[in-house]
């Protein structure tokens, strides 16, 4: 299937033999976790960059605690049984 779709994507630089980066495209467009990463990613970068930054209020001790509290809250997330259920 992917050698008779190839030459579709001939505009965006992939050659007819390359029926392999066609499987790539295919399969990368189904992998909806890694496009709401991305998105997620831009627009939290987005609000971050349009937040006030005061160094007289920022502790780089209390930032660093936050951060991994909610790594480790996600971590627990992912991994609970009832996420799995």
């Amino acid at each position: 299937v992917s050698r008779v779709i190839t030459p579709v994507f001939k505009p965006i630089g992939v050659h007819e033999d390359n029926w392999q980066a066609t499987v790539g495209l295919f399969t990368g467009a189904m992998a909806k976790e890694v496009v709401v990463g991305t998105l997620n990613t831009l627009y939290t970068a987005e609000d971050i960059q349009n937040e006030e930054f005061n160094p007289q209020t920022f502790s780089l001790g209390e930032e660093l605690l936050a951060a991994v509290d909610e790594t480790w809250q996600g971590l627990k997330d992912t991994f609970s049984l009832s996420v799995l259920a």
